[in-house]
């Protein structure tokens, strides 16, 4: 029993420590408080962009069955509202935070607490009530996004403009053909262009 107690706090220091390096090592990535469908998916997305991201989740039976189908992915289990817990994520060096847990007053103090910390990282907040926006904008979220009233509103556009709409899902969409739509500032442009 002492073995098997031993051998697994040595598996998770080494794990831990394994980790810790990743991080200290990243500049310029994200920071996902919450990995439920919506942290998922954004997790997804920046994987598919090849833009590096670390997770936060409180649930840690959650992140184990994740850990084992995606031996790459950085995370940490704690409570994304703890200062210390975005520290170690590397707040200080991340260009956003997507927070994306179900309870809206968390989102707020996320958003607060990541604003406090870096003041200029991009803050993208998920509210699950529209009175929440403005508090989240308050806080310092830049961008706050409703999912139920995305899907309700990309549902009912398919019918009104069904072109429009399955033109852009092709342009994000994840199969088939990767096509990319950048935004370049006009000092950007070279001067045969402009």
């Amino acid at each position: 029993i002492t073995q098997f107690v031993t051998s697994g706090e040595i598996h998770k220091y080494f794990k831990t420590r394994r980790i810790m390096h990743v991080v200290d090592k990243m500049h310029g990535h994200v920071i996902i408080c919450g990995y439920g469908r919506n942290g998922q998916q954004a997790a997804h997305t920046l994987q598919i962009h090849n833009v590096p991201f670390v997770v936060i989740e409180r649930n840690e039976a959650r992140m184990e069955r994740f850990a084992t189908d995606q031996h790459d992915l950085i995370y940490f289990t704690g409570d994304a509202t703890e200062d210390w817990l975005l520290k170690k994520a590397g707040i200080d060096k991340a260009r956003a935070l997507i927070t994306a847990l179900p309870e809206d007053a968390d989102n707020v103090f996320i958003v607060l607490t990541a604003r406090s910390l870096n003041d200029r990282i991009q803050i993208i907040s998920r509210a699950s009530n529209q009175s929440s926006i403005q508090k989240l904008k308050k806080a310092g979220a830049d961008n706050v996004i409703m999912p139920d009233r995305i899907g309700g509103i990309h549902m009912a556009t398919l019918i009104s403009k069904p072109d429009v709409i399955e033109f852009i899902d092709f342009l994000s969409s994840e199969d088939g053909e990767t096509i990319h739509i950048e935004s370049v500032d006009y000092i950007d442009l070279p001067e045969a262009i402009k």
